[in-house]
């Protein structure tokens, strides 16, 4: 098979084509067989059948035979500057192509690691980024502006805003006043702003005032509440999102497991990664039994189901930083995760493909391989519309035009 390594991708420019392959369309939710993908630089130039996409003479190749090829992947909620630079190059080996930062506390490092990446003189994946996060005082917990009041918060917004970052993220001590504030600001400025639900604030008033996605399913009331059906109905009327990072709960439930705890992966995080779990455990309070842990992982999948039964839109994230969660893999297992709790596969798949570059008002260029269309883009060795585990089947990654030669990754 002939893929490029990360250092001549850096440099060649010629065509790339994977033939005979079944092409997953995620919108239909069918998988094409016998289909051939051409690449020319960065953009995808034919899709259709092998025996009409004329393959350019000298064009490198890929036999897809009997292979299933889906957009590249979706990581949705990471941070970034606690996983490390050793984090990047982890997402493209397990075809996450795209992760949206939800705080790290330097946005500039983000923005040279992005023009790195797309310049090829960094394997990883596409950057999108909040910088700080907003939030209300809390104890010492880094990676934030504090603002106590509205005056603050708007002047947060502002200066977040003038650095450049793609969108404002908001946590859960903020006031009800800064809150609005953000709320504000961020749509005289015309910026998103996305993030939890402050604990003064409903679910329902958090989409009414803009929020564009809620992480870890915060403000929602119990599936029981009354209150349940029209705070869903809420969500979905003013086009909130919802990513639900199932894995964090599912990894608190099991932080005294010895599998988890002696995870083969643990010895390849970066060492500031390593610190922050150490740090981040020592902080656990509140209900930490097995039995406790445990309900709210199951509790998280029912809201979950009727999250996703209801028809609002999800998207996948892993909370990268959080303990026992991992660059890349995590993903996987977070799809795996989205099917156990009612999911189909196919829909799993959506969220984290087609929902993304939705979300993010780029489905014109990404989530879907398609004539024109950025490529990024995971060979799998079986079908992930029977089985969201086959996802974890990698045989090749392209991301913005190179294929990568994933033996030589670190």
């Amino acid at each position: 098979m002939a893929i490029a390594s990360p250092a001549s991708a850096q440099v060649v420019d010629s065509s790339l084509a994977i033939t005979n392959v079944s092409v997953v369309d995620v919108v239909a939710g069918v998988a094409r067989p016998g289909s051939t993908v051409v690449v020319r630089g960065n953009r995808i130039v034919a899709v259709g059948p092998t025996a009409a996409v004329r393959v350019p003479v000298g064009a490198r190749t890929i036999d897809g035979s009997r292979r299933f090829l889906i957009p590249g992947l979706w990581d949705m909620h990471v941070h970034l500057g606690n996983a490390g630079e050793e984090s990047l190059a982890e997402f493209v080996k397990y075809g996450v192509t795209g992760v949206r930062d939800m705080g790290t506390e330097r946005f500039e490092r983000l923005r040279g690691w992005r023009v790195e990446i797309l310049s090829g003189a960094r394997v990883g994946p596409r950057i999108v980024a909040a910088g700080p996060i907003v939030d209300g005082p809390t104890p010492n917990w880094p990676l934030r502006v504090t603002v106590p009041d509205a005056a603050s918060a708007r002047r947060a917004v502002d200066s977040l805003a003038a650095v450049g970052v793609d969108f404002i993220k908001v946590h859960q001590q903020l006031t009800r006043d800064a809150y609005f504030a953000v709320a504000a600001e961020a749509r005289r400025l015309n910026i998103a702003f996305a993030g939890h639900v402050p604990v003064v604030v409903k679910g329902n008033e958090a989409a009414e005032a803009g929020q564009r996605s809620v992480e870890h399913l915060t403000g929602l009331p119990d599936t029981r509440d009354s209150t349940w059906v029209p705070f869903l109905r809420a969500y979905k009327k003013h086009g909130t999102w919802m990513d639900p990072t199932l894995i964090t709960y599912w990894a608190i439930a099991h932080h005294r497991d010895s599998t988890v705890i002696n995870d083969p992966r643990a010895a390849t995080i970066s060492e500031s990664l390593r610190k922050f779990w150490v740090e981040q455990q020592s902080a656990w309070s509140g209900d930490l039994s097995q039995e406790g842990l445990s309900g709210l992982y199951r509790s998280m999948k029912d809201h979950l189901k009727g999250v996703y039964q209801e028809g609002i839109p999800i998207l996948t994230g892993t909370d990268l930083g959080f303990v026992y969660v991992y660059p890349g893999s995590s993903l996987h297992e977070e799809m795996e995760h989205l099917v156990e709790a009612g999911m189909r596969p196919i829909d799993a798949l959506r969220a984290a493909t087609i929902n993304p570059a939705r979300y993010l008002g780029r489905d014109r260029e990404l989530g879907t391989i398609e004539v024109n269309k950025l490529a990024d883009m995971v060979l799998l060795d079986a079908n992930p519309i029977t089985a969201i585990s086959n996802t974890k089947r990698i045989r090749a990654v392209v991301a913005n035009g190179r294929a990568v030669d994933l033996q030589r990754l670190p």
